[in-house]
């Protein structure tokens, strides 16, 4: 088994296999950083790396009652699973959605030793080759095997007329020559968690959103940053994530540069819209365009 390189095979044996807990950690590392999803962005994080902006938001949250949180954009999960830690230990009560983009995928086997990987839409992530993995983009002259992985994807979906709609119903797929197996692209320690619900969540979709007027607190970290999004698609996503705030709650927009360093502000939603009332750092790079968003209305 590779470590450094592992198969989305050699990561599901190694989740359900015991032994060294430092090497499954290892293998669930890599496997999400070598990861390509839709845009070229990985689930590539790491744990404690949000402790600081933990620690500010727990100051602003009322006790005595159950809090209702969402952490967006959420990876492989594990910074969730440190404030839900976090959260357990400074004794609050809390339920916690925790929602991402592609928080699962599927693994086709298109033969003995061709496996590829791809979410609801049919969309390739990473190819399984004699053993060997291949992101969906590679350099030089390996470029010729995602290609040839996306061709056989593509004849796959187009000669089972069942198989695109029933990825995206989340249903496998167990004919011949062909195989489904459903993949969680969050380490499992969420999944196992009560108190945490993984949900598929698309800040830009222009579908009604279930969770509106939901939250005590909305955590966005590594996710609203000028170099991800234009201006308009700031400005959308963060219109969606206030929306999804109880009165007087709490938005916490963080990031975190190479050097480790985080730049967050917390903001409360006001009457008059977003309130800046803690910051970490330089503060969030979005926070005067999020302070400029017009009131939400009050839900009836």
């Amino acid at each position: 088994m590779s470590i450094e390189r592992p198969t989305v095979r050699e990561a599901l044996l190694a989740r359900e296999g015991g032994g060294d807990a430092h090497r499954r950690e290892a293998i669930e590392d890599n496997f999400f950083r070598r990861l390509r999803l839709p845009g070229g962005v990985t689930k590539r994080t790491r744990r404690g790396r949000l402790a600081d902006l933990d620690a500010l938001v727990a100051e602003h949250l009322p006790c005595g009652r159950r809090l209702e949180l969402m952490d967006v954009a959420v990876s492989s999960g594990v910074t969730t699973l440190d404030w839900a830690a976090s959260l357990r230990r400074a004794g609050f009560d809390f339920g916690l959605v925790a929602g991402d983009a592609t928080p699962a995928a599927w693994l086709l086997s298109l033969g003995r030793r061709v496996e590829v990987l791809v979410d609801g839409a049919g969309r390739p992530l990473q190819y399984d080759l004699f053993g060997r993995t291949m992101p969906s983009a590679a350099p030089g002259p390996l470029a010729m095997l995602p290609w040839l992985g996306r061709l056989l994807t593509r004849f796959a979906l187009a000669w089972d007329e069942d198989l695109r709609p029933s990825l995206a119903a989340s249903r496998e797929v167990r004919g011949r020559p062909l195989r489904s197996q459903r993949v969680a692209l969050v380490v499992p320690e969420l999944l196992a968690d009560p108190a945490i619900e993984l949900v598929e969540d698309d800040l830009l979709a222009r579908a009604a959103d279930p969770f509106a007027g939901r939250f005590d607190v909305v955590r966005a970290a590594n996710l609203l940053n000028r170099g991800y999004f234009d201006e308009d698609a700031l400005r959308r996503m963060l219109a969606r994530l206030v929306a999804r705030l109880k009165p007087a709650s709490l938005l916490a927009v963080c990031r975190n540069e190479e050097d480790g360093s985080s730049h967050a502000t917390v903001f409360r939603r006001g009457e008059e819209g977003l309130e800046p009332i803690a910051r970490l750092g330089c503060g969030s790079e979005v926070e005067e365009l999020a302070a400029s968003l017009s009131p939400i209305p009050e839900r009836s």
